[in-house]
């Protein structure tokens, strides 16, 4: 039986991300993995449940600035490998050359062509787990977000969706990517206002936001609601709580939420009047609009 992994998959990265629901058994943990690409020795880490159907999802998981595939496997708990065993899908950590991905983005000194290792990625892992093309899905922290827009554009016929935290796509990216693909991408971007690392307000994400409005064909203006925090005197993590019990978006395009500064949260989401994307991305959450 063929799992409708869209849906899962955006609500695990809300679920394992921010509200550490999930526990991790001895098994699921992912083991450590090589190939050579353009010469230089690649590694990464995967989950494969034993228990999958016959054309299991894909997930990527790319770790942040001078991560690794073994520290974002640590930090989001397994949780990832909790969910790929429940929902039956395989989940891959690659590593960064040097913890530093080529997103394209001005500060990096990277030289590695990432873009090229992540689709032979794919393709290693469809030949071996004999994945279903049209539900790979990507999704990262940081440097690994604005790698994951950079897969996504470059990459869109691969690609079913992505859900990136606390990154933006380089700004000087954006005109080829929409060059590349007029596809629209379906995404759910995540990203803190108080962000001390990546300022919200730096810029580049509200262009980056902005872009990918206008990119994706959504209506501008989106519907904007405030949730209130239910636990005062927490920074963010009640406010994010209600945001999942609150998930309703109907947006099949894009989705934003935000943690505004220590204790509220908004979610924005742009009515889809256009046609939907191609990719079929399960069916859409229930809920009051």
């Amino acid at each position: 039986m063929k799992l409708p992994l869209g849906k899962p998959i955006f609500t695990a990265l809300f679920v394992c991300l921010v509200l550490g629901a999930c526990h991790r058994a001895a098994s699921e943990e992912a083991v450590g993995r090589a190939f050579t690409y353009g010469g230089i020795a690649r590694s990464y880490r995967v989950y494969a449940p034993s228990v999958r159907p016959s054309r299991p999802g894909l997930v990527l998981v790319l770790h942040g600035w001078k991560g690794s595939a073994a520290e974002i496997e640590r930090r989001t708990k397994f949780r990832f490998n909790v969910l790929a065993k429940r929902d039956g899908y395989v989940v891959a950590y690659p590593d960064a050359v040097a913890g530093q991905w080529r997103s394209g983005n001005p500060a990096e000194t990277a030289t590695s062509d990432d873009v090229g290792f992540l689709s032979a990625l794919i393709d290693a892992l469809s030949k071996t787990y004999d994945i279903d093309p049209k539900r790979v899905f990507v999704t990262g922290f940081s440097n690994g977000a604005s790698m994951t827009y950079r897969l996504a554009c470059d990459r869109s016929d691969r690609i079913a969706a992505i859900a990136p935290v606390s990154g933006g796509l380089a700004q000087q990216r954006m005109p080829s990517c929409a060059a590349l693909s007029h596809r629209p991408i379906p995404l759910l971007l995540i990203h803190g206002t108080a962000d001390p690392v990546i300022p919200f307000d730096s810029g580049q994400l509200e262009g980056n936001l902005a872009y990918w409005v206008r990119r994706n064909g959504c209506s501008a203006p989106p519907r904007v609601t405030y949730l209130p925090d239910a636990d005062p005197g927490t920074r963010g993590w009640s406010a994010m709580r209600a945001a999942r019990r609150r998930q309703t978006s109907r947006c099949t395009r894009l989705r934003a939420a935000a943690t505004i500064g220590p204790a509220a949260t908004s979610r924005c989401d742009w009515s889809s009047e256009a046609p939907r994307p191609a990719i079929s991305m399960g069916p859409r959450p229930s809920g009051p609009s």
